[in-house]
């Protein structure tokens, strides 16, 4: 089951969160990446990490700008 690969976060969808899995689009990808992960700026996403309902605050905002 696929868990949030947010530091410390625990959500799942086996404790009913909904994830989202990072976009395909390049900029987009480095919109999550910088807010997630800002301080820790080698790090690349692979196509198997999702992040949970709670940590992708700014989904609503980037579906909108694009």
């Amino acid at each position: 089951m696929p868990g949030c690969c947010v530091s410390n976060c625990f959500n799942s969808t086996e404790k009913d969160f909904s994830m989202r899995i990072f976009p395909l689009n390049v900029e987009r990808k480095a919109i999550w990446i910088k807010n997630i992960y800002s301080e820790h700026g080698l790090w690349r996403p692979t196509k198997n990490l999702f992040v949970c309902e709670v940590n992708n605050k700014w989904y609503a905002q980037d579906q909108m700008s694009f």
